[in-house]
């Protein structure tokens, strides 16, 4: 008989806009909180556009600073095809698969607005 398990997913931040969720501390909380209560992975959304506010911390950022904080919780960030060089997301994600000792994850981000492409 074959055993099946489980994988449940969270999304934690949203696109990181309320500056509440960016401070280290929240961040850190809540995914601690996430790995403790079992999730498989977590996953970091992004957008290329700003936020209202104007300030966020790009979602590989966010999932870097987090891989310290956990040893078992999978990591996936979104970054966009459409607005990122190819080199600079293949950096940013082995980075991230470094740092996580191999739990990093990318969510494709695509958006091809006329707003985000400017």
């Amino acid at each position: 008989m074959t055993s099946r398990s489980l994988h449940v997913a969270v999304e934690l931040d949203g696109d990181g806009a309320a500056p509440d969720r960016l401070s280290p501390r929240a961040l850190a909380g809540v995914v601690t909180t996430a790995e403790r209560a079992g999730f498989t992975f977590a996953t970091f959304d992004d957008s290329p556009l700003p936020p209202r506010g104007g300030l966020r911390l790009d979602a590989g950022t966010r999932a870097a600073y987090v891989a310290t904080l956990t040893d078992r919780l999978g990591l996936a960030a979104t970054a966009n095809v459409t607005t990122a060089e190819p080199f600079h997301l293949a950096a940013q994600l082995a980075s991230l698969d470094h740092a996580s000792h191999g739990r990093a994850a990318w969510v494709v981000g695509a958006d091809g607005s006329a707003a985000a492409l400017a």
